[in-house]
């Protein structure tokens, strides 16, 4: 005789062993269906749905309006969609370009660049306009010496001198703000 819902809930919820390898086989099933097919980690999946659902139904939101197979089922889904993209994602940033880059930086790095930027900002902020010009073409529209001399109808030589002079400004509004 099939258990009602709300005894499995009770249950699942007390620990019950037996509610617990109910709801499980439930998430296997969508599981051995659908994981295996992209390397996913069926443990990590059940592991991550169980805990899904454990917080939903605590905070009561199964409302009933389908069965709790079709519920947790569904979690189940949702939850290897979202290992799909994570995988996915991760792959994607395996490229040859960047194997010898960190994954992920620590929070203290990243506190550093932002400072850095900022840094960076102020001091353009302050620079003259030709110098913001010049670095815009530079850094943003990633021309050439050669290229920016043509635009500007000057000798490529005067452009490289043009930068060393906003460098050496840079630098002179660094010392001056830091």
């Amino acid at each position: 005789m099939p258990v009602s819902d709300q005894k499995l809930i009770e249950g699942y919820l007390k620990g019950c062993k037996e509610s617990f390898s109910t709801i499980v086989q439930w998430i296997q099933e969508v599981v051995n269906r659908r994981a295996w097919s992209e390397g996913l980690s069926s443990e990590d999946i059940i592991a991550d749905t169980t805990f899904k659902l454990l917080a939903n139904l605590r905070e009561d939101r199964f409302k009933f309006e389908s069965s709790l197979k079709t519920y947790t089922q569904k979690i189940t889904q949702f939850t290897i969609i979202d290992a799909l993209r994570s995988h996915r994602r991760a792959k994607e940033m395996l490229t040859v370009e960047n194997l010898d880059m960190p994954l992920q930086k620590n929070p203290h790095e990243l506190f550093e660049d932002e400072e850095k930027a900022m840094l960076f900002r102020r001091i353009f902020n302050l620079m003259r306009e030709e110098c913001k010009e010049l670095w815009k073409m530079i850094f943003r529209d990633m021309l050439t010496y050669r290229q920016i001399a043509e635009k500007l109808a000057i000798h490529e030589t005067t452009v490289r001198t043009r930068l060393f002079k906003c460098k050496e400004e840079a630098i002179g509004i660094r010392t001056r703000i830091t």
